[in-house]
Protein backbone atom coordinates (compact mmCIF):
# COMPACT_ATOMS: atom_id res chain seq x y z
CA UNK A 1 0.00 0.00 0.00
CA UNK A 2 3.17 2.79 -0.13
CA UNK A 3 3.28 2.50 3.82
CA UNK A 4 3.53 -1.06 4.99
CA UNK A 5 7.16 -3.42 3.67
CA UNK A 6 5.63 -6.46 3.58
CA UNK A 7 8.59 -8.62 4.87
CA UNK A 8 9.29 -10.45 7.55
CA UNK A 9 7.35 -10.18 10.75
CA UNK A 10 4.57 -8.02 8.64
CA UNK A 11 4.42 -10.74 5.26
CA UNK A 12 3.88 -13.49 8.31
CA UNK A 13 0.99 -11.76 9.56
CA UNK A 14 -0.81 -10.93 6.18
CA UNK A 15 -0.23 -14.52 5.40
CA UNK A 16 -1.82 -15.77 8.23
CA UNK A 17 -4.49 -13.62 7.94
CA UNK A 18 -5.21 -14.73 4.56
CA UNK A 19 -4.46 -18.50 4.55
CA UNK A 20 -4.53 -19.20 8.31
CA UNK A 21 -1.55 -20.26 10.38
CA UNK A 22 0.02 -23.10 9.08
CA UNK A 23 -2.41 -23.62 6.24
CA UNK A 24 0.41 -22.12 3.15
CA UNK A 25 3.58 -23.60 2.60
CA UNK A 26 6.20 -20.55 1.93
CA UNK A 27 9.43 -20.07 -0.64
CA UNK A 28 11.79 -18.29 0.79
CA UNK A 29 16.16 -17.64 0.82
CA UNK A 30 16.97 -15.03 3.51
CA UNK A 31 16.86 -14.71 7.05
CA UNK A 32 14.44 -12.22 6.85
CA UNK A 33 11.88 -15.48 5.70
CA UNK A 34 12.76 -17.16 9.04
CA UNK A 35 9.13 -15.35 10.88
CA UNK A 36 7.42 -16.52 7.44
CA UNK A 37 8.57 -20.02 7.47
CA UNK A 38 7.67 -20.28 11.78
CA UNK A 39 4.09 -19.67 10.72
CA UNK A 40 4.14 -21.76 7.71
CA UNK A 41 2.90 -26.06 7.11
CA UNK A 42 6.00 -26.33 4.97
CA UNK A 43 9.43 -24.56 3.84
CA UNK A 44 11.26 -24.80 0.41
CA UNK A 45 14.12 -23.30 0.67
CA UNK A 46 15.86 -21.81 -2.41
CA UNK A 47 19.49 -20.40 -3.20
CA UNK A 48 20.02 -19.92 0.64
CA UNK A 49 23.20 -19.82 2.96
CA UNK A 50 23.78 -23.02 5.34
CA UNK A 51 22.81 -20.73 7.88
CA UNK A 52 20.03 -19.97 6.99
CA UNK A 53 18.95 -23.17 5.75
CA UNK A 54 19.83 -24.59 8.94
CA UNK A 55 17.62 -21.92 10.73
CA UNK A 56 14.71 -22.57 8.91
CA UNK A 57 14.96 -26.32 8.99
CA UNK A 58 14.73 -25.43 12.84
CA UNK A 59 11.48 -23.68 12.84
CA UNK A 60 9.33 -25.31 9.91
CA UNK A 61 9.53 -28.98 8.00
CA UNK A 62 11.58 -27.98 4.83
CA UNK A 63 9.68 -29.67 1.53
CA UNK A 64 12.49 -29.14 -0.63
CA UNK A 65 16.19 -27.49 -0.92
CA UNK A 66 17.11 -25.86 -4.37
CA UNK A 67 20.90 -25.14 -4.34
CA UNK A 68 22.46 -22.50 -7.11
CA UNK A 69 23.46 -23.95 -10.44
CA UNK A 70 25.28 -20.04 -11.69
CA UNK A 71 28.64 -20.70 -12.39
CA UNK A 72 31.71 -19.60 -11.11
CA UNK A 73 32.04 -15.72 -10.30
CA UNK A 74 35.63 -15.71 -12.27
CA UNK A 75 33.74 -17.61 -15.27
CA UNK A 76 30.71 -15.15 -15.13
CA UNK A 77 33.40 -12.34 -14.71
CA UNK A 78 35.30 -13.13 -17.96
CA UNK A 79 31.87 -13.34 -20.13
CA UNK A 80 30.62 -10.09 -18.77
CA UNK A 81 33.93 -8.38 -19.43
CA UNK A 82 33.89 -9.66 -22.63
CA UNK A 83 37.97 -10.49 -22.67
CA UNK A 84 37.65 -12.25 -26.45
CA UNK A 85 36.46 -8.68 -27.96
CA UNK A 86 39.62 -7.13 -26.69
CA UNK A 87 41.40 -8.58 -29.71
CA UNK A 88 40.28 -5.46 -31.29
CA UNK A 89 42.33 -3.18 -29.91
CA UNK A 90 45.03 -5.11 -30.82
CA UNK A 91 45.23 -2.76 -33.62
CA UNK A 92 47.09 -0.85 -31.86
CA UNK A 93 49.89 -2.69 -31.99
CA UNK A 94 49.89 -2.19 -35.81
CA UNK A 95 51.85 1.06 -36.14
CA UNK A 96 54.79 -0.42 -34.02
CA UNK A 97 54.63 -3.12 -36.38
CA UNK A 98 54.68 -1.89 -39.48
CA UNK A 99 57.61 0.76 -38.84
CA UNK A 100 59.73 -1.87 -37.15
CA UNK A 101 59.97 -0.54 -33.18
CA UNK A 102 57.80 -3.17 -31.52
CA UNK A 103 60.71 -4.53 -29.66
CA UNK A 104 61.28 -1.08 -28.05
CA UNK A 105 60.84 -0.70 -24.28
CA UNK A 106 59.89 2.89 -25.35
CA UNK A 107 57.38 1.99 -27.31
CA UNK A 108 56.02 -1.38 -26.41
CA UNK A 109 55.45 -0.33 -22.51
CA UNK A 110 53.41 2.29 -23.20
CA UNK A 111 51.53 0.51 -25.72
CA UNK A 112 50.86 -2.59 -23.23
CA UNK A 113 49.29 0.44 -20.89
CA UNK A 114 47.38 1.70 -23.38
CA UNK A 115 45.63 -1.64 -25.11
CA UNK A 116 44.98 -2.77 -21.42
CA UNK A 117 43.41 1.22 -21.00
CA UNK A 118 41.38 0.54 -23.79
CA UNK A 119 40.40 -2.80 -23.32
CA UNK A 120 39.15 -1.94 -19.72
CA UNK A 121 37.41 1.04 -21.04
CA UNK A 122 35.61 -0.90 -22.98
CA UNK A 123 34.81 -3.89 -20.69
CA UNK A 124 32.86 -1.12 -18.18
CA UNK A 125 30.70 0.12 -21.17
CA UNK A 126 29.75 -3.59 -21.83
CA UNK A 127 28.75 -3.99 -18.53
CA UNK A 128 26.53 -0.69 -18.36
CA UNK A 129 25.28 -1.81 -21.52
CA UNK A 130 24.29 -5.33 -20.37
CA UNK A 131 22.39 -3.68 -17.34
CA UNK A 132 20.56 -1.53 -19.83
CA UNK A 133 19.76 -4.39 -22.26
CA UNK A 134 18.40 -6.36 -19.52
CA UNK A 135 14.85 -6.93 -20.47
CA UNK A 136 15.80 -7.54 -24.12
CA UNK A 137 18.48 -9.49 -23.61
CA UNK A 138 16.54 -12.15 -21.71
CA UNK A 139 14.29 -12.49 -24.44
CA UNK A 140 16.89 -12.59 -26.92
CA UNK A 141 17.44 -16.58 -28.40
CA UNK A 142 21.33 -15.60 -27.79
CA UNK A 143 21.81 -13.12 -25.69
CA UNK A 144 19.63 -14.73 -22.85
CA UNK A 145 22.42 -16.25 -21.40
CA UNK A 146 24.72 -12.71 -20.46
CA UNK A 147 25.58 -13.47 -17.00
CA UNK A 148 23.24 -10.72 -15.48
CA UNK A 149 20.58 -11.99 -17.75
CA UNK A 150 20.78 -15.18 -16.39
CA UNK A 151 21.74 -14.33 -12.76
CA UNK A 152 24.53 -15.48 -12.41
CA UNK A 153 26.01 -11.88 -11.75
CA UNK A 154 24.18 -9.62 -8.85
CA UNK A 155 22.92 -6.32 -11.09
CA UNK A 156 24.28 -4.49 -8.47
CA UNK A 157 28.09 -5.69 -9.07
CA UNK A 158 27.76 -4.42 -12.40
CA UNK A 159 26.34 -1.54 -10.84
CA UNK A 160 29.53 -1.01 -8.73
CA UNK A 161 32.24 -2.39 -10.95
CA UNK A 162 31.56 -0.90 -14.31
CA UNK A 163 32.79 3.03 -13.08
CA UNK A 164 35.60 1.57 -11.22
CA UNK A 165 36.88 -0.11 -13.96
CA UNK A 166 36.61 2.99 -15.92
CA UNK A 167 38.53 4.93 -13.43
CA UNK A 168 41.77 2.44 -13.74
CA UNK A 169 40.90 2.62 -16.92
CA UNK A 170 41.21 6.71 -17.79
CA UNK A 171 44.17 6.44 -14.20
CA UNK A 172 46.34 3.81 -16.98
CA UNK A 173 45.86 5.90 -19.99
CA UNK A 174 47.18 8.98 -18.07
CA UNK A 175 50.51 6.90 -17.78
CA UNK A 176 50.37 6.76 -21.48
CA UNK A 177 49.87 10.54 -22.45
CA UNK A 178 47.45 13.69 -22.52
CA UNK A 179 46.84 12.81 -26.11
CA UNK A 180 46.04 8.91 -26.25
CA UNK A 181 43.61 9.81 -22.55
CA UNK A 182 41.95 12.52 -25.23
CA UNK A 183 41.02 9.94 -27.59
CA UNK A 184 40.21 7.75 -25.01
CA UNK A 185 37.65 10.10 -23.99
CA UNK A 186 36.25 10.07 -27.59
CA UNK A 187 35.66 6.61 -27.91
CA UNK A 188 34.41 6.27 -24.49
CA UNK A 189 31.73 8.58 -25.10
CA UNK A 190 30.97 7.30 -28.61
CA UNK A 191 30.38 4.24 -26.76
CA UNK A 192 28.29 5.15 -24.64
CA UNK A 193 26.28 6.88 -27.06
CA UNK A 194 26.11 3.54 -29.43
CA UNK A 195 24.31 1.95 -26.27
CA UNK A 196 22.01 4.33 -25.47
CA UNK A 197 20.71 5.74 -28.66
CA UNK A 198 22.69 4.63 -31.81
CA UNK A 199 22.08 0.87 -31.95
CA UNK A 200 18.57 1.53 -31.80
CA UNK A 201 18.51 3.30 -35.37
CA UNK A 202 17.88 1.36 -38.49
CA UNK A 203 21.09 0.51 -40.11
CA UNK A 204 23.31 2.69 -37.65
CA UNK A 205 24.12 -0.47 -36.05
CA UNK A 206 25.69 -2.65 -38.20
CA UNK A 207 27.64 0.68 -40.13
Amino acid sequence: DGKNNLAGVNKAAILVKRFGKHQFDYVGNSSADIPVWEKARKGVVVNASNRVLEDAKACVEIERVFKSTTKNDLYSWAKAFRFHQWMKNVLLFIPALASHQILSGLIINPLLLAFLSFSLCASSVYLVNDLLDLESDRSHPRKFKRPFATGDLQLWKGALFSPIVLIISFALAAYVNPSFTLWLGVYFVLTCFYSLRLKQLVLVDCL
